[in-house]
């Protein structure tokens, strides 16, 4: 028994609402828009961006503008500074994707880094944003053990709304000029 079965694809009838109001579906993708804006305000997000400064330059994203919080997230870095036995963390918040344009949010060092191959060398970076808004960073060489943790107060790195708007109104400009 060799049969082939014959599917044909029927286009699926619209529903109620749509045969009622033909903009029904755009409205309601922009009720459910709405409902998520509504909620993301009653509830604290990350204002910008926060980011660690690669090797590069370019700023590596640990946490999404409006990432609600509390969050967590680590990242698995090598050592990029060469046969250094120290590393400079510099975390800024900002969309820029070059570090240096953003805000400087803090800098911190993790030192005593085993001196082995580049290629044997990872640092776990830990961020942590508490309900309150502070965030945990935390760096580990995966060699020595060596850990060093910093306690930023505030997730706005003393930011008024204003300059936040300010940086943000940046970023939609930059966007349309491209």
């Amino acid at each position: 028994m060799n049969e082939k079965n014959n599917f044909a694809l029927v286009p699926r009838p619209p529903s109620a609402i749509e045969k009622s109001q033909p903009g029904a579906k755009r409205i309601l993708s922009d009720m459910v828009r709405e409902t998520i804006e509504m909620v993301r305000q009653k509830c604290d997000a990350t204002p910008l961006t926060l980011s660690i400064e690669g090797s590069d330059g370019r700023a590596i994203t640990v946490f999404k503008r409006n990432t609600i919080i509390p969050a967590r997230t680590s990242l698995i870095l090598p050592n990029f500074i060469g046969n250094g036995t120290s590393i400079e963390f510099t975390v800024v918040q900002g969309e820029n994707i070059l570090a240096a344009m953003n805000p400087l949010f803090g800098k911190f060092i993790i030192d005593d880094i085993s001196l082995t191959a580049e290629s044997e060398r990872q640092i776990r970076v830990i961020f942590d944003i508490d309900a309150n808004g502070v965030l945990h960073v935390s760096a580990q060489d995966s060699q020595t053990c060596r850990q060093h943790a910093v306690r930023f107060k505030d997730i706005r790195g003393g930011l008024s709304k204003d300059e936040i708007e300010r940086l943000l109104n940046d970023v939609e400009d930059r966007k349309h000029e491209q």
